[in-house]
């Protein structure tokens, strides 16, 4: 009789919601356009599209500090010629030279005053060598959450992986950036995603690899990239994630984590109440899952604010 009464008392809280559908976050970033510039110092071709006033512009490369293959160190920021200021991030995963000293890559970010094909150009100490350099415009993003670059030296395995990143919005856009040391005479180069990576969309692959993932929820995210037969060779890969600085902080009672409070979290909610899911989220911090953290959540769902104190 009292679990009835407590599903009764449940049934009533969903009402204001049974007309109701699940609504998703609205304005989700996304990939746009990409260019490739493997020459120091030159012009990369023409941007493919008429980039976007506002969207974010990714600058990302690599190259050799010594040896037979030896590119040069960066010289300051890469140049766009339709005058978007690229800036260098401050983490260290940024500006990540292997262990051995033998690869730096850097990565830039820019917002693009839009109406243009422009073109990129890395800037080294050695101009005209061939380096990975690459560009991308994001839509809907503005600023940098996660990063993590990592490296595997003197490496002659079959896959490469990405150290983990965990992201802290829904629909975060992250890019899966990787290079190759001595990018002329080869090496295992780089061919294609791994299986394990089948979410990730792939943009190319060679002496760097490129892919992006728009992530729905914040979580855990790496990926791995198959590598070719050839010699053993040094590698640094990138992990990095974007969001739009409007994004407003999770909410408690997105039970889902899906960026929106509606009846999917109230759901989440009742089954965690009535014992059929394990209670993980207790919105009222009192130490259970019952019905006062259900009303917490529909009074969320319906336009309210998201009450976590006691």
């Amino acid at each position: 009789m009292l679990i009835q009464t407590y599903r009764k008392t449940i049934f009533y809280l969903l009402l204001p919601l049974l007309a109701i559908s699940p609504t998703w976050a609205s304005g989700a970033p996304g990939f746009y356009q990409f260019q490739i510039s493997d020459f120091a110092n030159t012009s990369s071709t023409v941007f493919p599209r008429t980039t976007q006033t506002g969207d974010l512009i990714v600058g990302y490369a690599g190259t050799q500090l010594y040896g037979s293959q030896a590119t040069g160190s960066f010289t300051g920021s890469p140049t766009m010629s339709d005058g978007t200021t690229m800036t260098l991030c401050s983490s260290s995963g940024c500006n990540f030279t292997t262990s051995n000293g033998i690869l730096n890559t850097q990565l830039w970010t820019g917002l693009s005053p839009g109406g243009t094909s422009p073109t990129i150009a890395f800037n080294t100490t050695s101009p005209g060598q061939t380096i990975g350099g690459s560009a991308f415009e994001l839509t809907g993003v503005d600023t940098l959450d996660q990063i993590a670059t990592g490296e595997a030296l003197n490496y002659s395995g079959a896959t490469l992986t990405s150290p983990n990143i965990t992201t802290t919005y829904p629909n975060e856009i992250i890019l899966c950036l990787a290079q190759e040391a001595n990018p002329i005479a080869g090496g295992n180069h780089m061919s294609w995603l791994n299986s394990a990576s089948s979410n990730w969309t792939p943009l190319a692959f060679g002496n760097q690899a490129m892919a992006y993932l728009v992530a729905p929820s914040p979580g855990s995210y790496s990926c791995t990239i198959n590598l070719g037969s050839g010699g053993a060779e040094d590698y640094a890969i990138t992990l990095v994630s974007f969001y739009a600085a409007s994004t407003p902080p999770p909410s408690a009672c997105d039970v889902n984590g899906d960026g929106a409070v509606n009846v999917s979290d109230i759901q989440s909610e009742v089954n965690q109440a009535l014992g059929i899911s394990s209670c993980k989220n207790d919105i009222n911090q009192d130490g259970v899952c019952n019905v006062n953290d259900v009303q917490r959540v529909v009074n969320a769902a319906i336009g309210g604010i998201c009450v976590t104190t006691p």
